[in-house]
């Protein structure tokens, strides 16, 4: 997708997302011109936004504006210009009477200075505390919180190298890089916690050879991996082909013998740690009958069955499929009178027992007969359990609206499964008041700040590379995709964007707030400040590497926008 069409697809959500953004960068001047009002440091204008005053007025001895582009703003303090200083006696005092920013006591400058960051984190606690208290958390799965391998790509890098299905990762460790070596460590380790610290450390390592200790059997080993090399937009991630182990528990059964809520455990004896190796045995065992292991009640019984592919059905809310009496989990038995067994077969073979295929000949069949049969209604028969336990048999009938010879199911759709039962992967969510939202809230702070300072480490230790970096441009971008999610989404990734920004802001660079806390850290020790021209030399050097790297940056976040990544 290039740049016009991608602005034509997202221009509304780029529109919330630049105002998002703005907000941001307002909050943390906002934070400037507070503590520079209380620490008696005269403010000559502050602005929300940049650019022509849209309206304007003056209040005591500042002008307030407000500009025509709505992106951020800025504070304009007396004194900060060294250029536009007044004459007379320079010596910072606690009296400050010129009232300009030098002349102000370096502990006050400091928390001017302090203060646009600290506004940030203050945002992001807030914005934290109102997504939890408005969404909770959840749906919490297992497969997010396990170490634990549910399924190994056939053919993959976990494959080849030896991965194996219930292997318990416990650290990955790779080849230390000279700031490791001068501190004499013979290995970069970093302990696998839950399943996203295992992607992060596999995506951020293509073609790098890695050692995976795990756990198999009750006893520990180590696994050497090189992950595959994946393009994803301009970016090159590593591929270990893995998926986290589920739990597959049954939320309706049309089986005498499978109950609800029964955990499906085993086939044949092999232990089911995902739900595409029940989808693997299920076609190597077609038509077959096998044991089926479930846990029921903390108790393991067995069942022999036949398993068999089905079509069920899943309903938009709200859509004109759900008014017409269709429930997400129906199963689909007919289609116009015809079995779905019949529609599955073919002269060379049958494909009913491989739900893929089942379905793509379903689908191919219900736009043949759609289109067929214009603005006719299509009649589906359904098996639906009761609620006394039992199942009943019902008829639905839907018309497909024809849009550009294709068919519109109205917010119906079809999805493969299994006839005898329908399976969830379990999962559990919290919900939060105003008082536990904050501590959730703050908890959710420290793991994000925890996670800056992992990935600048990293970065300084050249351990990710700065490709996977996003700068304004990006961060534009993903923030207009996230902004057609729900609104809580959005909430909960401005606060994230926040809280960077106010840590990123206290990094000792010198355009950055931090850059200027160092500055008054030194003149603290020194007695005095670092000459104009020392420091106009430090701010000119990092100005020109910081824009080099901004345009390092911004090139890959533009490749993202072209069809060819």
């Amino acid at each position: 997708m290039g740049i016009f069409e991608w602005v034509i697809r997202w221009g509304p959500n780029t529109i919330y997302a630049f105002l998002a953004l703005g907000l941001l960068v307002f909050i943390h001047e906002l934070g400037h011109f507070l503590a520079a009002k209380w620490c008696g440091i005269r403010v000559e204008k502050f602005s929300v936004g940049f650019g022509p005053a849209i309206i304007s007025f003056r209040r005591g001895e500042t002008d307030y504006c407000l500009a025509l582009i709505l992106f951020g703003g800025y504070v304009k303090m007396a004194g900060e210009n060294p250029d536009e200083r007044t004459g007379g006696d320079r010596t910072p005092s606690a009296e400050n009477p010129t009232g300009e920013f030098d002349t102000a006591t370096v502990g006050r400058r400091m928390l001017v200075a302090i203060a646009g960051p600290a506004a940030n984190i203050l945002l992001a606690v807030l914005a934290f505390a109102i997504f939890y208290m408005i969404n909770g958390e959840g749906p919490i799965r297992n497969s997010a919180i396990t170490t634990v391998i549910g399924y190994v790509v056939k053919d993959s890098p976990a494959e080849r190298f030896g991965i194996e299905t219930g292997d318990q990762i416990i650290a990955i460790s790779r080849e230390p890089h000279l700031p490791d070596k001068i501190l004499g460590r013979k290995k970069h380790r970093t302990q696998i916690r839950k399943w996203e610290d295992l992607h992060m450390e596999i995506a951020l390592a293509p073609d790098t050879k890695l050692d995976i200790e795990l756990i198999r059997d009750q006893k520990k080993r180590i696994v050497s991996v090189t992950p595959a090399v994946v393009s994803r937009g301009s970016r090159q991630i590593g591929q270990l082909g893995v998926l986290a182990a589920e739990k597959l528990l049954v939320h309706r059964s049309w089986h005498r013998q499978i109950r609800k809520d029964d955990i499906v455990n085993t086939i044949n004896g092999q232990i089911i740690y995902h739900s595409n190796t029940l989808n693997d045995l299920m076609t190597k065992h077609s038509d077959e009958i096998i044991t089926l292991g479930l846990v029921r009640d903390d108790k393991s019984i067995t069942v022999d069955t036949k398993l068999n592919r089905s079509i069920n059905v899943y309903s938009e809310p709200s859509s004109v499929a759900e008014r017409a009496g269709f429930k997400t989990g129906d199963q689909v038995l007919k289609i116009n009178g015809r079995l779905l067994v019949d529609i599955g077969a073919t002269n060379e073979e049958k494909i009913a027992n491989n739900g893929d295929r089942l379905l793509e000949k379903v689908n191919r069949e219900l736009k043949q007969t759609a289109l067929t049969n214009r603005n006719q209604s299509l009649e589906l028969d359904l098996l639906r359990p009761t609620e006394t336990g039992g199942n009943e048999i019902i008829t639905v009938e839907i018309a497909p609206e024809i849009k550009n010879g294709t068919a519109d199911w109205q917010g119906l759709h079809f999805v493969p499964g299994i006839s005898e039962m329908e399976l969830i992967e379990p999962s559990h969510s919290r919900t939060y008041n105003l008082f536990t939202a904050g501590g959730r809230s703050i908890e959710e702070c420290y793991v994000t700040i925890s996670k800056i300072f992992t990935t600048l480490r990293k970065l300084v230790t050249g351990y990710v590379s700065p490709k996977f970096l996003s700068g304004p441009i990006g961060i534009l971008r993903i923030t207009a995709i996230v902004a057609q999610s729900a609104l809580t989404q959005f909430i909960w990734f401005v606060a994230f964007i926040s809280i960077n920004l106010g840590i990123v802001n206290l990094f000792p660079l010198p355009i950055a707030d931090g850059g200027l806390i160092l500055f008054f850290a030194i003149e603290k020790l020194r007695g005095k400040p670092l000459s104009l021209r020392t420091q106009s030399l430090i701010q000119q050097v990092s100005f020109a590497f910081i824009a080099l790297f901004f345009l390092f940056v911004t090139f890959y976040d533009v490749w993202d926008f072209f069809p060819s990544s």
